[in-house]
């Protein structure tokens, strides 16, 4: 007030500019002021804007559409916004930043999960003024139900969600972010033609959003490359580990014990029949003669001297690893 002031007396205004930025100025403190109610009121669960939206990062959207969303000409048209995408693609923040658009230029806005939704309803419904409830909601310009599909739902549920949705078709805005596509909502409401009726009225006139990606929540952690389990085959009986002292697959061939003996390479316990397979092996003779099933035709001696090959009957074991023939 007083830097107005001044700024009249110094720029000599008249009585009609000054009483004019006067009341501007009064109407943009009271806006201010009711729209930081609303947003408290709306019980976001943070506040979040669509300047702080990182479009770097989710490019399956264009800025351009989040834009023209911003201005809510969907809210004067009473159309919805569906956001659907895996977790962590920037749903959330999207209907939270668009809802704060409306509470700052005047309109009233509730958010609420899916979940929370559905239990406001059911309490109204046990109290016995669920249509009061309904009717009530019916004065906000635009609800948001985040959370679609991330906990089923049991038919009464289903119910209640249908009748909120049905009751703001095309009279009020809604903002819904889902995890799974229309396709799953069957799955979700326990019922296929409940979710069609409810789809049905919620895309006839709606701005349908597909974010996809990874989630940004996870951006700045490096969980290193993906891994798959390896399948690993038990070696048989005879084959268990016959010492921990030496674990190097190039151990060389012990003695070889008398016919129907035991002897060890060092890393597995075999018997005489696949010592006599190894010393041909090693001798650079075929082994088909022992095992006419399985050809070997890799053990050469040009190879045979990078690493035992010890045939068994069934499998071969090389560098400690089993894999079938």
């Amino acid at each position: 007030m007083t830097k107005l002031c001044e700024r009249a007396r110094s720029e000599e205004w008249s009585y009609e500019r000054f009483t004019e930025a006067l009341l501007s100025t009064e109407i943009a403190s009271r806006d201010a002021s009711g729209g930081e109610l609303r947003i408290k009121a709306a019980r976001f669960p943070a506040r979040k804007t669509l300047e702080e939206f990182d479009f770097t990062f989710q490019r399956s959207i264009k800025k351009q559409v989040i834009e023209h969303l911003g201005q809510l000409d969907f809210l004067h048209a009473r159309e919805n916004v569906i956001l659907l995408g895996p977790p962590g693609t920037g749903k959330t923040h999207l209907a939270i930043a668009l809802a704060i658009r409306a509470c700052l230029a005047g309109q009233r806005v509730l958010f609420r999960t899916a979940t929370e939704w559905v239990a406001l309803l059911a309490d109204a419904q046990r109290q016995g003024h669920l249509e009061d409830e309904l009717r009530r909601l019916e004065r906000y310009p635009l609800l948001v139900c985040d959370e679609v599909g991330y906990i089923p739902f049991d038919p009464q549920a289903a119910n209640l969600m249908f009748m909120l949705v049905s009751r703001r078709y095309e009279r009020a805005s809604l903002i819904v972010t889902s995890n799974k596509p229309f396709s799953a909502w069957g799955e979700i409401f326990g019922d296929d033609a409940t979710a069609a009726a409810m789809i049905d009225r919620l895309i006839h006139h709606a701005e349908i959003l597909s974010l996809k990606g990874d989630s940004y929540r996870l951006k700045n952690h490096d969980l290193g490359p993906a891994r798959h389990p390896t399948h690993r085959l038990t070696p048989p009986p005879e084959l268990a580990p016959a010492t921990t002292r030496s674990t190097s697959p190039t151990a060389r061939l012990r003695k070889q014990p008398p016919q129907g003996g035991q002897f060890s390479t060092g890393c597995y316990r075999v018997n005489s029949q696949s010592a006599l397979t190894l010393a041909q092996l090693h001798a650079g003779r075929s082994a088909t003669s022992i095992c006419p099933r399985t050809r070997l035709s890799q053990a050469t001696p040009s190879n045979r001297k990078h690493f035992p090959v010890i045939w068994t009957g069934l499998k071969l074991v090389r560098n400690n690893s089993f894999s079938d023939y």
